[in-house]
């Protein structure tokens, strides 16, 4: 099985499981495009949300794998009915 359980989640975009920071696994909520960024996506952390006049995404609506993710509850959003990440 391809698959991956963890806290927050992964950058979207093609970023390698592997190459995804600590940081990023356990936080991740929130990601901003932004063609500078690996993957193409930035992360956000929720403070800044409000200040940027772009439009944000929860990370797991652009993850596309191959991997599947399993991962915790995103606080703000509550309990969300994608906990599992497999969209190709």
């Amino acid at each position: 099985m391809n698959a991956y359980v963890m806290h927050g989640g992964l950058l979207p975009g093609g970023v390698p499981v592997k190459d995804n920071q600590p940081y990023t696994i356990m936080n991740i909520r929130t990601v901003i495009a932004d063609p500078k960024c690996p993957g193409g996506w930035r992360p956000t952390r929720e403070e800044f949300l409000d200040k940027d006049d772009v439009p944000t995404y929860p990370w797991a609506s652009q993850w596309r794998g191959p991997e599947h993710i399993y991962f915790g509850h995103d606080h703000k959003r509550q309990l969300r009915n994608s906990l599992i990440c497999n969209r190709r």
